[in-house]
């Protein structure tokens, strides 16, 4: 990546997606931008939690932001709400912190993806509608858009996928046509499901499949990295059991 100068303040929509304690009286914050992609950006003088910029600066919460960018971390000069914050509950909220771990863990700094900020943003405003399928729809959005997710329109050979058929899919390579079925079932795809996935054809039964499908792609990129979200979302589950 080409070394980033300091520049001048820039104006920019962006969201948080994490922040940590800087000191004692600043935030590093882990910010999703419009413009720069993923950014890492100090603010100073949030003196307590009770403060007005400490609410403000919530994840979920579009903002209007003012900042300066530098290599590795830039400052947070100016900043607003802009609109309203979904409202957020139980599954919904564990999954609008996925979302977040998402971005963290896949997105390279610095690198402006507008496509992937809005789809963020409509993603969140969604979650309360129909959790699963907006979940699904943003991963499959995503890993397109990344260029780790296959084209499912045909196979290793060029040939289109057959409804019929069955194929092996995993990162890296075209779907391949099975003969017989001696492969993990993990990797295993009707073709009737990768066609209904491309077209948007939502049961719940490939709701299932999108997500065994996403998994695979998703583990792969973020080998090593735990998502929070999922501990505390089967966590809280378990206490409710």
């Amino acid at each position: 990546m080409p070394e980033i100068m300091p520049l001048a303040p820039m104006l920019d929509s962006a969201f948080v997606l994490h922040r940590y304690s800087y000191q004692e009286t600043s935030l590093l914050l882990k910010m999703f931008t419009r413009a720069h992609g993923l950014v890492s950006l100090i603010v100073k003088n949030v003196k307590k939690k009770q403060s007005d910029a400490y609410g403000i600066l919530q994840c979920f919460q579009p903002l209007n932001i003012e900042y300066t960018l530098t290599k590795e971390v830039g400052t947070l000069k100016q900043f607003e709400r802009v609109g309203i914050a979904p409202v957020l509950h139980n599954t919904e909220l564990y999954s609008a912190f996925y979302l977040n771990e998402l971005l963290l863990f896949l997105l390279p700094p610095h690198d402006a993806m507008p496509y992937i900020f809005d789809l963020y943003a409509q993603t969140l405003s969604q979650l309360e509608h129909h959790v699963e399928l907006n979940l699904r729809l943003f991963e499959l959005n995503l890993l397109k858009n990344l260029g780790f997710l296959p084209e499912l329109t045909h196979d290793e050979r060029a040939k289109p996928i057959m409804a019929e058929a069955h194929y092996w899919v995993t990162p890296g390579h075209l779907p391949k046509l099975l003969t017989q079925m001696q492969h993990s079932p993990l990797y295993v795809f009707r073709g009737e499901d990768l066609k209904n996935i491309l077209a948007g054809c939502w049961s719940p039964e490939t709701l299932k499949v999108a997500k065994r499908l996403c998994r695979i792609f998703i583990e792969q990129h973020t080998r090593g990295k735990t998502f929070k979200s999922r501990e505390l979302f089967v966590a809280a589950q378990s206490m409710l059991a």
